[in-house]
C-alpha cells in the first residue's frame, strides 16, 4: 500500500532537507505554500491536497504519474 507521508519523508531526506526548510524555500519563491505545522499535519493526516504534493514535488525535482498496473 502506498503511504505518502513516508514518501514525502524519504524524498525530504534523500534531498537533505526538511519539510520546514523546503516550505520556506518555496515561499522565498513565490509559491503559495501553508505553514510548515500545517503542510506537516496534512500529510499526516493524510488531508494534504492534490496541488500541494504537486507543487512539493515539483519543487523537490520530482514528477507524479500514474501508471495502470
Amino acid at each position: 500500500m502506498f503511504n505518502l507521508r513516508e514518501e514525502i519523508k524519504l524524498l525530504l531526506m534523500r534531498e537533505g532537507t526538511s519539510m520546514a526548510k523546503t516550505l520556506r524555500d518555496m515561499k522565498a519563491k513565490g509559491y503559495k505554500v501553508s505553514q510548515p505545522s500545517n503542510m506537516s499535519k496534512s500529510v499526516k493526516t493524510e488531508t494534504i491536497q492534490f496541488r500541494q504534493v504537486k507543487e512539493l514535488l515539483d519543487y523537490l525535482g520530482y514528477k507524479f504519474t500514474i501508471e495502470k498496473k
